[in-house]
């Protein structure tokens, strides 16, 4: 059974998704036959995009995947043998109206009505791409993303006199104008990892807190941030799946997350879940955890426990078992 999974072009900062069907792969290894194609071109403009499709016309034999983000390729993939993998639709939050119109019919209309079988990351991912698209629930199942192996527990005596805080991403949704307003005059150190532009420096100066910035971090340098911190802060307001909270449960740190979008889904109960539009409530959440012992160890035993329901090994299975129904539904001899 040949799969040929399909890429984004992506900097090497940005490898998560390839990252995650690498692991798949892996897993898979001595079941499926993989054929691993990336686009030559960044999707910037039409011209690159339709330079990426016109290079995938030339792999389209047996099960073709698109595994995220470059959803247009499957404009020219055949129907009958297209998977297409849905991490999130926050590119639908672009606040250009013509915008948001050429990206719902390129990256979700047409190749949603194109595909074979559409998987989502998430409940709320899945719940998304209906409410978009019309697509019927039965066309699309929810395969989750899974977690590197690396991110291990790490012991850390909580810091009660100036908890360090991670907060991971600074993209709009991750809410950062209400964290920064949230920790105003709580004794912290707020870790910030990704890259921040100068609205969001000046609104730290202004606010006080300690922080620092680190970015395009390593798979070792992102679980030293971990390791560093004493609680992770993610009251984002849009996730296709949330991957630091889970990253957080494996690590051992308590989390405080949103309770919306997808991350009380990946959460389950290994967070505190507050309202990501109240600061007061973020505010809330960080207070409880720094001030209880016993709540934290309640979060942290949960989170071992909830970071469990993400095996590689499990969603690489859904994978196999996905690829199979196609192949055998074309009468192709399975593996």
């Amino acid at each position: 059974m040949l799969v040929t999974h399909f890429h984004r072009r992506t900097p090497l900062k940005f490898q998560s998704i390839y990252a995650y069907f690498e692991d798949v792969r892996r897993r898979l290894d001595n079941e499926v036959e993989f054929n691993v194609i990336e686009c030559p071109e960044y999707s910037r403009g039409i011209l690159t995009c339709s330079r990426n499709l016109r290079f995938a016309l030339r792999y389209k034999n047996g099960i073709n995947h698109v595994t995220g983000d470059v959803h247009y390729l499957m404009l020219g993939l055949p129907p009958d043998s297209s998977v297409l993998t849905i991490h999130d639709c926050v590119f639908m939050d672009n606040p250009s109206f013509l915008r948001r119109r050429i990206l719902k019919t390129i990256w979700l209309d047409l190749p949603v009505r194109r595909a074979k079988y559409i998987t989502a990351v998430s409940e709320a991912t899945k719940l998304h791409v209906m409410q978009l698209t019309g697509c019927a629930s039965t066309k699309i199942e929810v395969i989750n993303t899974t977690v590197k192996d690396h991110f291990v527990p790490i012991s850390k005596e909580f810091n009660l006199q100036r908890p360090v805080i991670l907060q991971i991403g600074t993209a709009p949704n991750k809410n950062w104008l209400r964290i920064i307003e949230s920790l105003r005059g709580i004794s912290c150190h707020l870790l910030i990892v990704g890259e921040i532009g100068e609205a969001y420096r000046s609104a730290l100066n202004s606010s006080g807190t300690e922080f620092s910035n680190r970015s395009n971090l390593s798979d070792s340098e992102m679980l030293q941030c971990y390791a560093e911190s004493d609680m992770l802060l993610f009251p984002s307001l849009r996730e296709g799946f949330g991957m630091p909270i889970v990253e957080a449960n494996m690590v051992g740190r308590p989390v405080v997350t949103s309770n919306i979008s997808s991350m009380p889904e990946v959460a389950g109960d290994a967070a505190c879940l507050v309202d990501p539009y109240s600061t007061a409530s973020i505010r809330r959440g960080v207070e409880r955890v720094i001030e209880s012992e016993g709540y934290r160890r309640q979060l942290v035993m949960a989170g071992f426990k909830n970071s469990k329901r993400f095996s590689p090994a499990t969603v690489a299975m859904q994978y196999k078992c996905l690829y199979e129904r196609i192949a055998a539904a074309k009468g192709a001899r399975l593996s």
